[in-house]
């Protein structure tokens, strides 16, 4: 009996792996990017509601890692049903965007990479129309691709973000928006049969942190403004102290404080320019020595960004960024972003979006503070996929992705694969919704 269930078993393994193969010349988006006018879906009062489901066949040439220690390739099946709602009101507005996606992997060195993920996008806002709005927004997602770099892919993250927004505006001469978030991060083993090491190592990750900000726009001439952004936040890290003994320990909370001011301005009918520069800073972290070693993040941030708006559908954004945040094992992560990004509607049903992205990361030095070399990784990456709506109803694209990064601390590459690694992404998808 039990050689007929392995037999069942691989039979219908081939089957899915055949069906995804088959589905892969059909891909798809779940957005095109011409849209279409028609209505769908079905009306909920004042509002619509869209069912939606995309299948998605997706080859990754860094999938996983075998019991061997070795980096697999492995076809995905995503199979993502979600739904749509949008209320649109004058005085109440409400809106949905949920999916789930099951993550299926093919072969059986990696199925226990085999996962559900998530993202689920809620808002109320109110006194959409007038001067003086207020909007409750939460997001969660659960996800193996996450922005915690020390990580690398070989975990799922779920985050919670809770926020608070009231606008205050005066039409096009100003507005004052003061926000507070609410965020909860907690960090899993992306495999299911993980060590308790593993899972260990992890939990130091989970945090829970408050950010408050004020975002002010005033208008200096028709086409032209001046930006000012605050913000003061604070994240305490909440993994089980005893779990985590043997591995340092629990990492210390910290503050940040960040402040930029900026322009932004049409410089053309079709080019738009935006300049921010500032200052961030981390507090409360303890000094690393008795000497008083500084530890944590402090210097220039900012960005600047070049958009040039081809048509009201497509564009292309050409920048750099300076971000910092927090790290449960080095203090600290530093991020020095250049990109390209486009979103180009050729017709009304056929779209193209693409991408190329540069990432400097520099790690802090935890409560070594700076008496050595710290870690630093490059990450390229480059993206594109044409995206193609059929009807009102269904839509498909293809995209291929490829990740160079690599990894050194105190000057030496680190033999790690979930951090030094050539990746590549083939997917396919089709998308129907009512």
């Amino acid at each position: 009996m039990a050689l007929k269930n392995r037999i069942r078993k691989e039979r219908m393994r081939t089957a899915v792996v055949a069906a995804a193969l088959v589905m892969a010349p059909l891909a798809a988006s779940a957005q095109n990017v011409g849209g279409i006018a028609e209505e769908t879906g079905v009306r909920v009062g004042p509002g619509r509601l869209n069912p939606v489901i995309a299948l998605e066949s997706r080859y990754d040439s860094a999938a996983g890692v075998d019991e061997a220690g070795e980096m697999k390739g492995d076809t995905i099946l995503h199979i993502r049903p979600g739904i749509r709602f949008l209320a649109p009101s004058e005085s109440i507005q409400l809106k949905l965007n949920a999916n789930y996606d099951y993550n299926a992997y093919m072969s059986s060195e990696l199925e226990d990479y085999s996962k559900s993920a998530a993202d689920i996008d809620f808002g109320v806002l109110f006194n959409r129309s007038g001067d003086v709005r207020f909007e409750v927004t939460d997001r969660f997602v659960r996800s193996d691709r996450n922005t915690t770099y020390s990580v690398g892919f070989n975990s799922i993250v779920n985050r919670n973000d809770a926020t608070l927004r009231l606008t205050a505006l005066s039409g096009d001469s100003w507005s004052i928006a003061p926000t507070y978030t609410l965020t909860s991060e907690t960090f899993e083993a992306a495999r299911s049969n993980a060590t308790d090491v593993e899972a260990n190592a992890l939990e130091r990750y989970d945090n829970l942190s408050h950010t408050g900000g004020v975002e002010a726009r005033y208008a200096i001439a028709s086409k032209t403004a001046l930006l000012l952004d605050l913000g003061v936040g604070y994240r305490g890290y909440n993994g089980d102290e005893k779990k985590l003994a043997g591995l340092g320990g629990r990492a210390d909370d910290v503050g940040n404080a960040r402040v930029r001011v900026g322009l932004t301005s049409m410089l053309s009918q079709k080019i738009g320019l935006t300049l921010k520069a500032g200052y961030g800073s981390q507090f409360g972290l303890n000094d690393a020595e008795a000497d008083g070693t500084s530890r944590g993040f402090s210097g220039a941030i900012g960005s600047a960004e070049l958009a040039w708006y081809l048509s009201d559908l497509s564009n292309v954004r050409v920048g750099f960024a300076r971000s910092f945040e927090a790290d449960a094992v080095n203090d600290y992560y530093s991020d020095d972003r250049l990109f390209v990004e486009s979103t180009l509607a050729f017709t009304r049903q056929l779209g193209l979006r693409a991408g190329l992205s540069y990432d400097m990361v520099g790690f802090g030095t935890g409560d070594r503070g700076e008496t050595v070399d710290g870690r630093a990784d490059d990450i390229f990456a480059f993206h594109v996929g044409p995206e193609y709506a059929f009807n009102r109803w269904f839509s498909a694209g293809v995209s291929y992705g490829y990740t160079n990064r690599s990894a050194e601390f105190d000057g030496k590459k680190l033999d790690d694969p979930f951090v030094n690694y050539d990746r590549n992404e083939l997917a396919a998808r089709v998308t129907f919704s009512y």
